[in-house]
């Protein structure tokens, strides 16, 4: 194996690793955010109910 075909293969390791860890941190930020919006929502909802029942 040539060094050049080693440095693109490095290259494409890197590539490769960087790609999935954004990938998951994008994830997760977004699994994140869902869960705060559901919390807010649904606090929302029984605080507006508890209004209503009043």
């Amino acid at each position: 194996v040539t060094p050049d075909v080693q440095a693109w293969h490095r290259k494409l390791i890197y590539f490769a690793c960087n790609f999935f860890a954004n990938n998951n941190r994008a994830e997760f930020n977004k699994s994140a955010a869902n869960e705060k919006a559901n919390f807010v929502a649904e606090t929302t909802v029984k605080h507006i109910l508890t209004l209503l029942r009043v």
